[in-house]
């Protein structure tokens, strides 16, 4: 079965439990399940993705929620929408709301009826929440990255880009004073732009 996942928050709010609740899916997928990612801007992954541009502003984030989410679902012919800020009133398939719903009654126009109409397809029943307490929601992970080159009992920890280049060369600056402490955990780093990836190398 085909899931399509939002990234949103994997190109916006990187460091966000949203974004940690999707790499916890992702890396805890049943079998059977085929994800792609949509996300609002390119980014390096070992999932497949599918992008739509969208503008990190209440406007884009209801028009991605309502009208591309959808419309990505029906483009990759996704049996299921699995969302973690809002869920679209209408949607060509089943969609999972992963988190709290959103508040209503504050925040800019966009923002106050984006969650209505999450409110609206929470009630009409097009949208639903999951069961609480999974998956965990600690940022270590406990099973290897699906492409990783990983010893069983080798500890290990994932970070999630993008970043810009200040950030990537203070992280790994970061690592290298820390992991010599950290008994042979090794790094791995999702989300590296092809030049980023060369200059690592």
């Amino acid at each position: 079965m085909r899931v399509l996942y939002d990234g949103w928050d994997w190109i916006y709010a990187p460091e966000s439990p949203a974004a940690w609740r999707l790499a916890r899916w992702l890396q805890r997928l049943p079998a059977g399940v085929d994800p792609v990612v949509a996300l609002p801007a390119p980014l390096d992954a070992p999932w497949p993705v599918v992008v739509h541009p969208a503008p990190a502003t209440p406007w884009g984030r209801l028009r991605w929620e309502q009208g591309i989410l959808p419309r990505l679902a029906r483009q990759v012919g996704a049996r299921l929408l699995h969302t973690f800020h809002g869920a679209p009133l209408r949607a060509p398939v089943p969609v999972v709301l992963d988190g709290a719903p959103p508040p209503r009654g504050s925040g800019p126009f966009a923002q106050r009826l984006g969650a209505a109409l999450s409110w609206g397809a929470l009630r009409s029943g097009n949208a639903y929440r999951p069961a609480e307490g999974f998956p965990p929601e600690s940022p270590l992970p406990t099973d290897p990255p699906p492409a990783a080159e990983w010893q069983a009992g080798q500890p290990y920890m994932v970070a999630y880009g993008p970043w810009q280049d200040a950030e990537l060369h203070h992280l790994i600056q970061s690592w290298v004073w820390a992991a010599p402490g950290m008994g042979g955990t090794v790094l791995y780093l999702v989300g590296l732009d092809t030049a980023q990836r060369r200059a690592l190398a």
